[in-house]
C-alpha cells in the first residue's frame, strides 16, 4: 500500500526498486520517483506515524536539475503530481517483507549518492582527534 499520510492512502499496488528509480504501480495509476528525490528512508512501526509498519520516505521537492531531465521526467504520474509531496509511506501486505524493502531503498541510496554532499566531502574525512579520543575514553 502507498500513502501520503494516515489520511491520504493511495491504495494497493506493486513496488519496484531499480538501480535509480522507485516505481509504484496499481491497476489505475502509477508513480515513478527518481532516487535523487528520496533524501531519507526509514522503517517506522509507530502507529502515530502510520497505522501499520512501513517504509517512510522523505522527498526533496526542491531539487532543481537544469543539467539533464526535467522535473516532470523525474517524478511522473498520471493523476496526482508528487512535486509538492514531502513524505510517502510504502507498506507491504506481509510485514516480514519490510526488511527486504528497506534493503532495497538502502541499495538505491548507495547507488545514487547526493552529488552536492559528495563534492563537499570528496576525498576528505573531517574529524577532531581530541574529540575522537575523548569519545573513546567515555565509551569505556
Amino acid at each position: 500500500e502507498m500513502a501520503l499520510s494516515n489520511d491520504i492512502i493511495i491504495g494497493s499496488g506493486n513496488l519496484y526498486i531499480t538501480t535509480s528509480r522507485v516505481i509504484w504501480i496499481s491497476d489505475n495509476q502509477s508513480y515513478d520517483i527518481d532516487a535523487r528525490y528520496i533524501i531519507l528512508h526509514a522503517i517506522t512501526r509507530d502507529p502515530n506515524s502510520y497505522h501499520i509498519p512501513c517504509i517512510y520516505c522523505q522527498l526533496d521537492t526542491e531539487i532543481n536539475d537544469n543539467d539533464t531531465e526535467s522535473d516532470e521526467d523525474n517524478m511522473n504520474d498520471d493523476t496526482l503530481t508528487l512535486e509538492k509531496v514531502n513524505e510517502i509511506y510504502f507498506a507491504p501486505k506481509e510485514s516480514n517483507k519490510l526488511e527486504d524493502m528497506f534493503s532495497g531503498f538502502s541499495d538505491i541510496a548507495l547507488a545514487n549518492p547526493d552529488e552536492d554532499v559528495q563534492d563537499e566531502l570528496d576525498g576528505e574525512l573531517i574529524y577532531n582527534n581530541d574529540e575522537v579520543y575523548l569519545g573513546s575514553q567515555q565509551a569505556r
